[in-house]
């Protein structure tokens, strides 16, 4: 996948996760009590919105998005 895709799906989510508090550090975003970050499964095709509790370091797949 060319990464222009990949910059304009962070671009949109970003302005969200702005107006809602949260605060970006390294490609994750946390609110303090969330994080989340966005990857791209290239074998899959998908996006994967991932969260975690703040301080658990293993994140789920909270929702995803077919890009082909």
């Amino acid at each position: 996948m060319d990464s222009k895709y990949f910059e304009i799906v962070l671009g949109e989510l970003s302005e969200f996760f702005n107006e809602n508090g949260f605060k970006n550090r390294d490609g994750v975003y946390s609110d303090g009590k969330l994080k989340t970050k966005i990857e791209y499964d290239e074998g899959n095709k998908v996006f994967k919105l991932l969260t975690a509790e703040e301080g658990e370091e293993e994140y789920k797949v909270s929702s995803s998005y077919l890009f082909d």
